[in-house]
């Protein structure tokens, strides 16, 4: 029997460009599509663009509630045997979802599976050929492979419990993820009280589910458009969200990675949040962040370097600051 998916699109002012991203999941092979677009309160032509395509795509229209929202409607309305999410920005290439089930189908004991991808400018020409270590802080902050990721490797698919090293710093692309119905219906609907982040904090819960599977293939293409939520100038909301993730499955984690790492990633997280603080002058906010860090057992001297930062004056953390900023540069 060929298999169903049911993908489901976030759609927000995107008439320019969402017709890429259908056209994309109309062209994939060897499965049965069902589109659904939840536009999240569009004032643009979205809704013409997607009903243009008649009956091949199913629109709903609701009140502008968030990305976490849109998903969550999706969801509800999904009857695939898959589920998968493409943002509006978004290709999928031809193979995708026949690359993906064929993993699904073979490895039952697998929930979901997910892929590399390239990164695209907005004219769609390719910036980044390897998008996962280009776009997540894992691959460079803590300096991680692939095969220090995942527990086994065969023939390119990587496969394990994902919820440790998920934990350490998130490496699923949303748009690449192709999850079991029935696992998504027992793990849940996204936080909509997350901003950001929503997607790092459902891929931690559904982790907890079973073994994923990734698939070193650029299966897809995702774009940088300016004004994307995740852009530079949201850097004190994403780590706010981060850190809000990242204490709600401290425990859970600390079975798995102990107590020492555990603790090093909320300190990390914590001081990350103080120096955003710090950038919007915001030091007592900043001092609060700081006393969390201070106060795990094992605590490093970043965070005590910061809480003094925190109290000098502005023109004196400026001034440094800068001759900082000077001697990197020779």
């Amino acid at each position: 029997m060929t298999a169903k998916v049911s993908v489901v699109i976030p759609a927000y002012n995107c008439a320019s460009y969402i017709a890429n991203a259908i056209d994309s999941v109309l062209s994939q092979r060897g499965c049965s599509i069902e589109v659904l677009v939840i536009d999240d309160g569009s004032r643009d032509g979205t809704r013409d663009v997607v009903s243009s395509y008649g009956t091949k795509v199913h629109y709903l229209h609701q009140e502008n509630q968030g990305a976490a929202a849109a998903r969550n409607k999706g969801l509800q309305l999904a009857t695939g045997n898959y589920i998968a999410f493409l943002d509006s920005d978004d290709t999928w290439y031809p193979d995708k979802l026949a690359v993906q089930i064929n993993i699904l189908d073979y490895h039952p004991e697998y929930i979901a599976t997910f892929s590399n991808f390239h990164i695209v400018d907005q004219k769609g020409e390719i910036t980044h050929s390897n998008g996962i270590q280009q776009d997540y802080a894992i691959f460079k902050v803590e300096n991680e492979s692939l095969r220090g990721l995942f527990d086994k490797e065969i023939d390119g698919i990587y496969y394990g419990n994902l919820f440790p090293s998920l934990f350490l710093g998130n490496f699923i692309n949303t748009s690449s993820i192709l999850v079991r119905r029935e696992v998504l219906l027992r793990a849940g609907y996204f936080d909509t009280t997350l901003v950001t982040q929503e997607d790092y904090d459902y891929w931690l819960r559904l982790a907890q589910a079973g073994q994923m599977a990734y698939i070193d293939q650029t299966l897809l293409t995702r774009s940088r458009i300016p004004g994307q939520l995740t852009g530079k100038g949201q850097n004190l909301q994403i780590s706010l969200d981060v850190v809000t993730v990242i204490e709600r499955y401290a425990k859970q984690a600390a079975q798995f990675l102990g107590s020492a790492i555990t603790r090093k990633r909320l300190e990390d997280k914590y001081c990350s949040l103080a120096i955003n603080y710090l950038t919007i002058n915001d030091k007592s906010a900043a001092r609060k962040s700081l006393w969390k860090a201070l106060k795990l057992k094992g605590a490093r001297s970043k965070s005590t370097r910061l809480l003094i930062w925190s109290f000098l004056p502005q023109r004196v953390a400026d001034s440094i600051r800068y001759a900082l900023s000077r001697s990197c540069r020779k």
